[in-house]
């Protein structure tokens, strides 16, 4: 019996990977397995005006779930879902609690919510990104002080 397999993402239109070759991806990646079956590819387009309860493929996938059509999302990563990190967890939540459950596959995070601590690596790993993201911004914060500070940010400053 093979395990039936949804995939979940969101793509820019005006860039690559086109919707097209996203599609293809998904379709060799999951038929590659052997036990694998592909149910569907649920791809929207990127707007971040509305969040992802209120996009049309997220919707479609959440209808597909409930109604028992797959056993595993997978998403190329868990800011494909939201790059808000407590939106994309729940947004994990989402597909793992309800009527019929799904398993979350997350390719870039390599998590399966049916891994066991799953959901605590998932938290670490949140945590450890946006730990990183401070650390970028206080080092931002910090490289343009030193240059203020030293007058590298006037015109010919490095001239003697």
């Amino acid at each position: 019996m093979s395990i039936k397999v949804a995939a979940y993402a969101f793509f820019d239109p005006t860039s690559v990977p086109t919707k097209a070759e996203l599609t293809r991806f998904f379709e060799y990646y999951i038929r590659s397995q052997e036990d694998r079956e592909l149910v569907d590819v649920y791809l929207d387009v990127v707007d971040p005006s509305i969040s992802i309860h209120g996009r049309s493929e997220w919707k479609r996938l959440i209808a597909d779930m409930n109604a028992g059509c797959f056993d595993v999302v997978l998403v190329p990563s868990l800011f494909q879902l939201s790059s808000n990190y407590i939106d994309a967890i729940n947004c994990v939540r989402e597909l793992t609690w309800g009527p019929h459950e799904a398993a979350v596959e997350l390719m870039y995070e390599r998590l399966a919510t049916s891994d066991t601590c799953c959901m605590e690596k998932l938290q670490l790993h949140v945590v450890i990104m946006d730990a990183i993201n401070q650390l970028r911004k206080s080092a931002g914060n910090l490289f343009t002080l030193f240059v203020k500070a030293n007058g590298y940010d006037q015109p010919n400053s490095c001239v003697d």
